[in-house]
């Protein structure tokens, strides 16, 4: 048994429970929200993404990708809009507002996700079999 396999095991004895609860207390969702998430594609490399794990994430863990897709994009544009309203100080800018663009930019992505998510859920229930 390789380390990995050791380590999945190790996160099912301990109970995945605890960290669905723990990413919806984050996330301020009831866990049942977040458990009942499926499944996503990224950047048409779902085989790619879920193969090069090995066989090392749980299926709790594979169900939170497209949350995790989409809370990671709303994330960056936060951080867009943020630098923006404090004088475009961290992410190198080339004209004024470029970083209020970014930041639009994500927000329209987060929201197209959330409009394909049964997709995004349906395209990673597939690779992962």
């Amino acid at each position: 048994m390789n380390k990995a396999q050791r380590g999945v095991e190790k996160r099912q004895e301990k109970g995945n429970v605890r960290g669905l609860n723990k990413i919806a207390s984050v996330l301020q969702l009831p866990a049942a929200v977040i458990a009942g998430v499926a499944h996503m594609e990224v950047s048409g490399n779902h085989e790619v993404v879920l193969e090069g794990c090995g066989g090392s994430l749980t299926p709790e863990e594979t169900a939170l990708l497209p949350m995790g897709a989409k809370v990671m994009t709303y994330e960056c544009g936060m951080r867009f809009l943020m630098d923006y309203l404090q004088g475009d100080r961290y992410f190198k800018i080339h004209r004024d507002g470029q970083n209020l663009d970014r930041a639009r930019t994500q927000l329209t992505l987060v929201a197209d996700m959330e409009r394909k998510m049964q997709q995004m859920q349906d395209i990673v229930r597939k690779a992962a079999g």
